[in-house]
Formats: structure tokens, sequence, C-alpha cells
């Protein structure tokens, strides 16, 4: 025993001299090693958890040592109980999302413990007896089940119906077409299911709020107002008043308020002037209500109470939280929350409308989807299913061809990828997963199937090229206040640098299109619109200086949709001719000037999109838009650079994704095309049970 002893004596001081270097260490160094000492020497793990809180607590600014400390408090609880490793890994990811690394590990084993509680059949403090089911399958836009859960209102082409889930009966209860391109959005039903309140409008015009009687199929107009949309969210159980989210006639949110069904009032309780759309949930009992808002960039959850006008902090977390709703008990609100870095189904309980503990996962890869908790506990949530996702074609490098069917290269998160962009070496292929709010970077490694998903901090990306050499990605941005631009993720480093923005750039009117990179890789090439849109002009960025040198002037505004070639020498792009009422595919030689039209097409029968470069610059890869076809009427086309061929590629029952800011992308060899295909929406009601402790 007593060489025991002196042996963990020895290995104790080999480690702190080990850390020290044989000098004096920080002593929140010297802690933390004494820590790991006591955690996997001794195994001592109360005692190693004591230890790494007081790092934590003593020594917040060592933010690098405080994340590894909450990481090893993780994995000290991890052997000691599942449910508090769990929450010990998810403040790492909160507390410390700068820090890489740790966060890296924390989300690796956050998933390791919730696929083994899967395969155990528990779920942390959740019922052990959840299950999920397919409620209606074909519900078309926005379907709701009744207080009852008998019946699900749905919009069905102009009208809103009404589907008996014992009988399949469907009938008509509200019709539109007011105006062309009406629509009714946010459907809630009345807590005796007699009534529908939904918001009416039209895009540019004003949105009212409206009640359709089920029975009768009348509907009324119960607030209007030009400068104000109320969004109807919930419905309070006394069936005197309506949460709505409100945006003004610009179509900015602008806050939550909540409207009396007697005196047609709106009394709005939070008001903003910033921010994006929001959701508003009564409590059962009707006395609160749990809304998110996004305040200083981050969105939270807070309770307002109606009787006293107080406002409650319910989370506080430096990820997106929101699309709450009550538990019937009142003892949980669920929400959607990205504090994993995925979407995922989370609860925090409650008690007297107040944070009564730490928020814990319910269902990761939930989504963040809209929900309503029915009067017997269950969660209801709509599931929008398009398959908008990224595939591989295989394709004949000499003929240009097609050689098989389209593959899926994604394994979840089905029908939210796109624009794909190949790496050099052809090992990855790097997509964009529109995760509402944020778009979400992807890099998929071919061999494995594994996948990389990276916050890069931008909320929309239109556009990715890979660096040369294979480091970094450019991406670009349009159409967001401030952000609009191109900007460098590197992933060596994990940060988002800016290449160039329109504004900072701006001389006059110009703004700046991104093309690609130049052959060196020292420099980031674009085309700059001057005088209101009307010259263009080539222009180089250099990467590290952000200097800017002009390769040619003066060019027309009659190009379009223009892609480099690989050898920068010559230009693929869509021509609009006005006079002659055509559209041309024409390839443009940069140092001769000489112009050639490879497609000519009629435009008012026809449209060429996004001509891209086979690696080799022998053929161009387009999309054709005949507008003389209702279906099917989208293909793709590769035709030779010296007009001696064209094919038409095969996608099967597949659909091309033409979009303004589409991009499908060739394999380093040529060998392959990376396309984003759809299939056909389905809307789904589903339904999950059991998800709450009881």
């Amino acid at each position: 025993m007593k060489h025991k002893k002196t042996f963990i004596l020895v290995v104790f001081i080999a480690v702190l001299l080990t850390a020290s270097g044989f000098q004096t260490s920080p002593e929140y160094k010297i802690l933390f090693e004494k820590a790991k000492f006591t955690m996997e020497t001794k195994g001592d793990l109360n005692g190693a958890i004591n230890l790494f809180n007081n790092i934590i607590k003593k020594y917040p600014k060592e933010r690098e040592y405080a994340a590894k400390s909450q990481l090893y408090i993780g994995q000290c609880y991890e052997k000691l109980g599942v449910k508090e490793a769990q929450r010990a890994y998810q403040k790492v990811i909160n507390n410390y999302p700068e820090q890489i690394e740790a966060v890296k590990q924390a989300n690796e084993k956050l998933s390791l413990l919730i696929r083994a509680e899967a395969v155990a059949g528990k779920n942390g403090e959740a019922s052990n007896q959840k299950s999920t089911k397919l409620l209606l399958s074909g519900t078309g836009s926005g379907g709701k089940l009744s207080p009852d859960e008998n019946q699900v209102v749905y919009r069905g082409g102009s009208n809103l119906l009404v589907k008996d889930l014992k009988t399949g009966i469907v009938k008509t209860v509200v019709k539109f077409g007011e105006r062309d391109g009406d629509y009714a959005v946010n459907l809630v039903w009345s807590p005796d299911g007699k009534q529908i309140v939904y918001t009416y409008g039209a895009p540019m015009l004003v949105h009212d709020l409206r009640i359709g009687n089920i029975e009768s199929g009348e509907s009324r107009v119960i607030y209007s107002n030009p400068l104000t949309y109320p969004f109807a969210q919930d419905w309070s159980a006394d069936g005197k008043s309506v949460v709505c989210m409100i945006r003004k006639s610009n179509g900015t949110f602008a806050g939550y308020g909540v409207f009396d069904i007697d005196t047609r009032k709106l009394g709005q309780f939070v008001s903003a002037e910033e921010g994006e759309d929001g959701t508003a949930s009564f409590s059962p009992d009707g006395k609160y209500i749990v809304y998110d808002l996004m305040e200083k960039g981050n969105r939270d959850l807070f309770v307002y109470s109606i009787a006293t006008g107080e406002k409650t902090r319910l989370t506080d977390s430096p990820a997106e939280d929101g699309k709450a709703a009550w538990s019937r008990d009142s003892k949980y609100v669920v929400f959607s929350s990205n504090r994993r870095g995925s979407w995922d189904l989370w609860a925090v309980p409650i008690q007297n409308a107040k944070t009564a503990g730490e928020p814990f996962l319910v269902q990761a890869d939930f989504g963040n989807k809209s929900k309503k908790i029915t009067r017997s506990g269950k969660l209801v949530y709509n599931v929008s299913i398009v398959m908008n996702d990224v595939y591989t074609l295989d394709v004949n490098p000499m003929t240009g061809e097609s050689t098989g069917d389209p593959k899926l290269i994604t394994t979840s998160h089905y029908g939210k990828h796109k624009r794909p962009a190949w790496s050099p070496d052809g090992k990855k292929i790097a997509y964009v997963r529109d995760e509402d709010p944020n778009w979400i970077l992807c890099v998929r490694t071919l061999e494995d199937g594994r996948e990389e998903c990276i916050e890069t901090g931008m909320n929309w990306i239109s556009w990715i090229s890979w660096s040369p050499d294979g480091k970094s990605v450019a991406l670009s941005s349009y159409g967001l206040q401030g952000k609009t631009g191109g900007f460098l993720y590197s992933f060596e480093t994990g940060q988002l640098s800016t290449l160039f923005k329109n504004e900072a750039l701006r001389i006059d009117t110009s703004i700046l299109k991104p093309l690609g990179w130049s052959l060196s890789s020292k420099e980031f090439l674009c085309i700059r619109f001057v005088k209101g849109f009307a010259d263009q002009e080539l222009v180089a960025i250099d990467v590290n200086t952000k200097e800017k040198r002009i390769l040619e002037r003066s060019v027309k505004s009659d190009r379009n949709m223009m892609q480099l070639s690989p050898d920068c020498k010559r230009m693929a792009y869509v021509q609009f001719d006005s006079i002659r009422k055509e559209i041309r595919l024409v390839v443009y030689d940069l140092q001769d000037q000489e112009k050639r039209a490879l497609v000519t097409m009629d435009e008012q029968k026809a449209w060429i999109h996004y001509p891209i470069w086979s690696p080799d610059g022998r053929m161009i890869e387009y999309h054709l838009f005949d507008r003389t076809l209702k279906q099917n009427n989208e293909e793709v086309r590769v035709i030779a650079v010296d007009g001696s061929w064209e094919k038409k590629i095969k996608t099967g029952k597949l659909n091309i994704v033409t979009d303004l800011m589409g991009q499908d992308a060739w394999s380093p060899d040529g060998t392959k095309l990376a396309l984003t295909l759809w299939d056909q929406p389905m809307q789904e009601l589903r339904v999950m049970d059991n998800f709450l402790p009881k």
C-alpha cells in the first residue's frame, strides 16, 4: 500500500513538472493538470469535477482552459451518468462557441450519447415510450389539427379544405379568389373547433385578419389596417382573443399583439424595429404568452404576462431558440434550437411562467418546425418533404452523354441542399443546406460519406467556389443589407473573411459579381457593373491585399450568367437580344475579342441558364427552359465548344432546379456532374406522443 501511494505521488509530480516545462506555469494550468491527474490517475471523478469547476469559476477569461475543463467535466459525468454528461457537453457548445476543437469534441460526444440512448430506448429526461407517427400525408400547405384531433384544415389550391380523419371526407369550407395571387396563411382553429382564424392577403397588398366558419363556409374580415398586418399565431382557450405576429406594410417584422375578438382591437405588447419574424403561443390557462424575439443578433424565448404586462426571459443562449409551445400541464415549454449545431427539439422546465431548470434535448434533428401541443398532450407539427437535393450524374467525358441515373449524395435533412461545388482534388463536394434562418455550408467526403456542417455566419449563400489549393471556399451572398459581397471561409482557421463588399467597392452605382479564381490563385475575378448596369468591367481582386485591377473595360451590358473558362482566356455567357427577340449562349475570346453564338433561341419560346465549362474547356453544360411546355419544361444540355455536337442530359424522373442563383459543377476529371434536382413536394402532418417527462 505504501509503494502504491509513493508511485501515485511520483506520477503526480512528473505530471506537474511536464506541464510546467520545469518552469513556473500560470496557476490555472497547474490546477488543470491537477484536475486531469485526479480524474485519470486517481480515478476520483467527483473530485475532478470540483477542480474543473473551480478553474471555470476562478479563471473565466482563460477561455481555452475553461472550455477544456467543461469538456472534461462531461467526460467525468459520462462515467457517472448520461444525463449530466449531456448537459456538461452542451455547456461547452453554448458557452465557448469560439473554442473550435472543444466544441467539435463536445458535439461528437453528445451525438454518441444521443445515439446510444436511442438504441437503448431512452431519451434523456423524456419518457422512454416516446413515439412518432404520420397523421396525414398530402395535406396541401399549412395543415392544422382540430382541438378534438378529428379534423385537419389546410390550403388546397385557392380554397380552405377540411378533412375528416375518421371518414376521409374532404370538404371546402372557404373559397378564395378575390384577387389574382391571393393566399391564406397562419391557419388557427378556435377552441370549440367551429371556426378558423387566418391571415388573408396578396403580395404588396393589405393583409387582413379573417374568420371562417367551418359549417357555413362564411368568412368575414375582423381586422384590416393598411399599415399593420397581423399574422394569427394562437387562439386563447376562452375563445376571446388571438395572439398575432405583426408586420409593417413593407413586410418587416414589427412585434406581437393580442387581438380582442369582441372589441376588434389589436393591442401590441412587443414592438420591434428590426429582426426576423417569430412565433407566439398562449399558455393553456390563457394567462401568459410565450414568444421568440431577436435581441442584439440573438433569438431567445420570452414570456409575457397578460395581467401584469411583465416580460420574462426563458432562455439565454448564443444559439437560436424559437417556435415554442406550452405543454398541457404548463410544466414545460418545448422549442426548436440549433444550440448543438443542428435544429433539434428542446424543452425547458417552467414554474409560474418562469424557468425552473436547464433546457434539455427531446429529439435530435427535429428541424425548425412550427408546432402545437394538443389537449391530450400530443405534439403536432408540419413536415414539407421537398426533394430539392444534390445528386451526381456520370457523364462520358468525350461525348457529353449521361451514362446512368442520378445518385443522391446526402444522407439526412433531405430536400434542403443545393448549389454543389466540387473540390479541386475531386474527393469532396461542398453545398449549402437551407436551415431557416441561416444557410449552412456542408462538405461531404465522397469516399466515406462523412459530412461536415459549418455555420459560417452568412445568412444566405448564393454561390460557392473552391480555392485551387482546396483550403478555403469563396462564398457569395446577394440581397442581404450590409452583407452583400464575396467572402472567404478558411477550413484551416474556421474564420470567415471579406473578399469584397459591394458597398465598400461601390463607384457610383457599381456592384461586383463573383466569377472565380485566377490561374495563379492569388486573385479573385469579378464582373463589376457600372453606370447603372449599362457597362461591365472584368476586375481582379488580390486575395491578400484586397487591391483591385481592371482586366477589361467597357464590356457591354448584354452579358448575363457569365463564367470564365478553366484557362481564363474565354468567357461563356447568356446574351439577350431585345431587337431580334432572341436569347443566345455565347463564347467570347478575351484575347482577340471574337464572339461566337453556340445556341440561339426565340426568347418567347425558351430561356438559357447558367453555362458551366467542363474542366478541359471542350464542353459547356447549360440549362434550357422550354416556355411552351407547362410540365417537364427544363432540361440539362451539354454542347461542344466548337459547336460540332450537342447532347441532352437525362435526369430520369427528377427535375432540374433553375433558380436565380443556380449552380452545377463538373468533377475535375470531367466524368461526373453535380446537380441540384427536385421531385414533387409532399406535405405531411405528424404527431409525437410521450415526449416529455411524466
